[in-house]
C-alpha cells in the first residue's frame, strides 16, 4: 500500500490524508479525524514521506544518493488478465526476468487458473493456451512464489499501472501486499517523445530494437519489454552511477503544473468522482456542452486529463481548451454508459464529437437471436435488464427485486419472446442503430455476460427463474456461470 501512495504523491505532488484514503485507499466513508490515523499509521515511520505544517503529505526530498541504477535489481514483468462481468479483472500468465547491470539473472513464468467461470472466455478468445491455463494452479499458488521471486526488486513494464494493479488485488485476495517500487516504461518516455504516438509500444520497440513488436505480441516476453527499457535509459542519458532514486521520479510529471485556477472545479471534485462507469460533460464557460465522452470508471477516466500538462494527445489539447466545467453521470455497466453517450451525442452535437467524429458505432452484429443481458444497475443492489427480441426495438428495465414476484417484467418477457404470433416492428434507423452496439458489444463481452437465450429454453416461468438467480450472481459479484 506505501508504494501505491507514493506513486500518487509523486504525481499528485501533496495530497491531504481525506484524499489518500478516498483515492488511494478506497475508504467510502470516515470523518477526517479517521483518515489522518489511518495514513498517518501507514506512513509515519517511512522516511519517504513527510507531513507538511497544512496537513497534507507528501513525497520527501532525497538528501544523498542510495542504490544507483547498476547496483538495481529491475524485474521486467507483463502480465496477461481477463475481466469478469463484475468488472474485476483476473490474472492468467505472468512472465518476468530479473536484470542487475543489464544482465539477465532469473526469470519467472506460469500460467494461472481464473476458476471455471472465466475458462470459457478464454477458450472463445483462442489468443491463449485454454488448456494450459485450465490446468495451471490458482493465484492462492502462484502469488506466493512470485513474490519471493521479486523480493526487493523495482517493477518495470510498459505500463506498470496495469500490472502493479492486477498483482496487488491478486495479493490482497490472500492478504498479502505488493510493495515493489514500479517504473514505467509508457511515463518515462514522455521524457524524450512528447507526442503521444511515438510512445506506443510498437513505435518503441521498431526505435530500440530494429522491428516492431504489437503490445499483444510483448505479453509476457520480458527480454522484448527489457530492450525497450534499457535503449530507452540511454536515450534519456542514465549512467549506471545515477541514483535509482532520481530514476524513479523522472517518470512522474508532477500536478502542479495542470492550473486548476482556469477550471469552475479543484482536485478535490477529482477525488470525489464515482469510482464506476457513467457519462461525463465537458462544457465551456457559457455552459454549453462542448464534448461528451463515457467511462468504464469515471474518477479514473475524468483525472487523467487533468494528471499532467507533458505529453497530451491532440484530441486532449482539444478538449481541454474549451473546457471549463464538468458534469457527470453515473451507469451501472460499460454497455448503459456506451448507450447513453451515443443519446446525448445525439441531443446535443457537441462540437468536438463532430470534429473528431469520437463516439461508439454500431459494428458486426454478433449473435443475432433473441437475448436478455442482466448487468449491474444504477443504484446500488439493482440490476438492470436489456431485452433484445427479433423485430422490436430494445427494451430495458431495472430491478431489485426478486424476479419471480415481477408481474411486470413477466409480461414484458411474454410480449417480446413467447406470445404467439409475435409482434413485429419496422424499426427506426436510431432504434437498428441501437440493437447493433448492444449485440457488438456482446460479441465481445458474450463470455463475461450473464444473459438467457430464450430460444433455448421450453417456457417463461424457466426464463424468469434464470434471471432471477442471474440477478443474485450479479448482485454478489459473480463470474458467469452458465445456469440451466
Amino acid at each position: 500500500m506505501k508504494e501505491t501512495i507514493y506513486r500518487y504523491l509523486a504525481l499528485w505532488g501533496s495530497a491531504s490524508a481525506e484524499e489518500i484514503a478516498a483515492s488511494v485507499l478506497k475508504m467510502s466513508s470516515g470523518s477526517g479525524r479517521t483518515c489522518q490515523a489511518v495514513v498517518g499509521a501507514i506512513l509515519k515511520d517511512d522516511p519517504r514521506f513527510v507531513l507538511y505544517g497544512d496537513g497534507n503529505w507528501a513525497v520527501a526530498e532525497q538528501e544523498r544518493p542510495g542504490v544507483t541504477v547498476s547496483e538495481s535489481v529491475f524485474a521486467v514483468t507483463e502480465v496477461v488478465t481477463v475481466e469478469n462481468d463484475a468488472g474485476q479483472v483476473r490474472l492468467i500468465e505472468i512472465g518476468s526476468a530479473t536484470y542487475v547491470d543489464r544482465t539477465p539473472v532469473a526469470s519467472f513464468h506460469s500460467y494461472v487458473n481464473p476458476g471455471p467461470g472465466l475458462l470459457g472466455r478464454i477458450r472463445r478468445e483462442a489468443v491463449f493456451d485454454a488448456d494450459q491455463v485450465a490446468s495451471a494452479p490458482d493465484a492462492a499458488e502462484v502469488v506466493p512464489r512470485l513474490m519471493r521471486y521479486l523480493a526487493d526488486a523495482v517493477i518495470v513494464g510498459y505500463d506498470t499501472a496495469k500490472v502493479v494493479s492486477v498483482l496487488q488485488h491478486e495479493a490482497a485476495r490472500l492478504g498479502e501486499e505488493i510493495e515493489n517500487r514500479d517504473i514505467s516504461i509508457r511515463r518515462l518516455a514522455r521524457r524524450v517523445f512528447p507526442d503521444a504516438a511515438d510512445r506506443t509500444f510498437e513505435t518503441l520497440s521498431h526505435l530500440f530494437s530494429g522491428s516492431p513488436v504489437p503490445a499483444d505480441a510483448a505479453r509476457c516476453a520480458p527480454e522484448v519489454v527489457a530492450d525497450v527499457f534499457f535503449g530507452l535509459l540511454d536515450r534519456i542519458g542514465i549512467e549506471p552511477s545515477d541514483d535509482l532514486e532520481s530514476l524513479l521520479e523522472m517518470q512522474y510529471a508532477r500536478s502542479e503544473e495542470v492550473n486548476f485556477a482556469r477550471y469552475a472545479f479543484d482536485r478535490q471534485f477529482l477525488v470525489r468522482l464515482p469510482d464506476q462507469p457513467g457519462v461525463y460533460l465537458m462544457k465551456d464557460r457559457s455552459d454549453k456542452v462542448v464534448y461528451v465522452g463515457k467511462a468504464k470508471n469515471l474518477r479514473t477516466r475524468i483525472s487523467s486529463y487533468f494528471a499532467t500538462t507533458i505529453g497530451r494527445d491532440e484530441k486532449t489539447e482539444s478538449i481541454l481548451a474549451e473546457a471549463f466545467d464538468i458534469e457527470h453521470e453515473a451507469t451501472g455497466s460499460e454497455l448503459s454508459a456506451i448507450l447513453l453517450e451515443s443519446q446525448r451525442i445525439r441531443e446535443l452535437s457537441p462540437p468536438i464529437n463532430r470534429q473528431l467524429n469520437v463516439h461508439e458505432r454500431a459494428g458486426t452484429a454478433g449473435y443475432k437471436g433473441d437475448l436478455v443481458l442482466v448487468l449491474p444497475g444504477p443504484e446500488p443492489g439493482t440490476v438492470e435488464l436489456y431485452v433484445l427480441a427479433e423485430g422490436a426495438p430494445l427494451a430495458r428495465c431495472v430491478g431489485s427485486d426478486d424476479f419471480n414476484t415481477n408481474a411486470d417484467l413477466k409480461r414484458l418477457l411474454e410480449a417480446a419472446f413467447f406470445a404467439n404470433p409475435r409482434k413485429t416492428e419496422n424499426l427506426a434507423d436510431e432504434q437498428r442503430a441501437e440493437l447493433s452496439v448492444v449485440r457488438s458489444w456482446f460479441a465481445r463481452n458474450a463470455d463475461n455476460v450473464h444473459c438467457v437465450k430464450p430460444a433455448e429454453l421450453d417456457n417463461i416461468d424457466t426464463a424468469v427463474r434464470l434471471l432471477e438467480e442471474y440477478r443474485r450472481d450479479v448482485l454478489e459479484g459473480m463470474a458467469k456461470t452458465v445456469r440451466r
